[in-house]
């Protein structure tokens, strides 16, 4: 599959940060590929184009680059993001993490399902 590589400025903040975080560390991104057991080629996608990359696959690049999540995703600690995860209680937390132990196509499945259910609330 072929794609274009993003001008740098152009790029979604998460992959200029993981670029920046790689080279820090001094890798390549076979480097970064073979510590994280993902393929060189998601690297380079993760690098150059990725605007919604997997939370499972951001925690194993953040936990191999020795760095937070909010790190990778340019997230500060005032931001809105993390004030509506500081109101998710414990059980729904337990939950989420579950999910995402299951392999990707049972957790589509899901994510398919409550967007489901979404949408028929919207329009009540």
């Amino acid at each position: 599959m072929y794609f274009m590589k993003l001008e740098k400025k152009h790029r979604p903040i998460f992959s200029q940060n993981l670029v920046k975080f790689r080279k820090e560390k001094g890798w390549s991104q076979q480097d970064l590929a073979d510590l994280t057991g993902l393929s060189q080629r998601m690297i380079v996608y993760y690098e150059n184009e990725a605007v919604k990359p997997p939370i499972d696959k951001i925690g194993i690049l953040a936990k191999t680059l020795n760095v937070e999540i909010n790190d990778l995703l340019g997230i500060n600690e005032d931001t809105e993001i993390q004030k509506e995860f500081v109101q998710i209680d414990a059980r729904t937390l337990k939950k989420l993490k579950m999910i995402l132990s299951l392999p990707k196509h049972q957790r589509h499945i899901i994510y398919s399902m409550a967007e489901s259910f979404l949408k028929q609330n919207q329009g009540q």
